[in-house]
């Protein structure tokens, strides 16, 4: 729910497959220190941009390695909105997809 009490995800499915994609992710106490420091919004869209890359190919989760970081630069270029994600272009998206190729694995 954001913080007026909406739904961010208002499709009830796409809202559990992605909290149960976020929910079976591991993440390295270095990388939960880097998320903290972030903010919830930008995890949200973190996690929303990998949930639709990864998410499509049946995986049951992820784990990061611990050297997993998303430049501050890449994150203001996600955009989501009513659980859908974006990217304000393809260079940002393709940079997302490498460090995602680069740091994450599919459990």
């Amino acid at each position: 729910m954001d913080c007026r009490g909406r739904l961010t995800v208002e499709d009830r499915r796409a809202g559990i497959s992605l909290f149960a994609f976020a929910g079976r992710s591991v993440w390295p106490d270095e990388v939960l220190q880097w998320l903290r420091k972030i903010g919830r919004d930008d995890v949200f869209k973190l996690i929303l941009a990998l949930h639709t890359l990864l998410g499509q190919k049946a995986i049951h989760g992820l784990r990061a390695n611990p050297s997993f970081r998303v430049p501050d630069g890449i994150l203001g270029k996600i955009h989501a909105e009513e659980g859908r994600v974006g990217f304000t272009d393809e260079v940002a998206k393709s940079e997302f997809e490498d460090i995602a190729k680069r740091d994450i694995v599919a459990l």
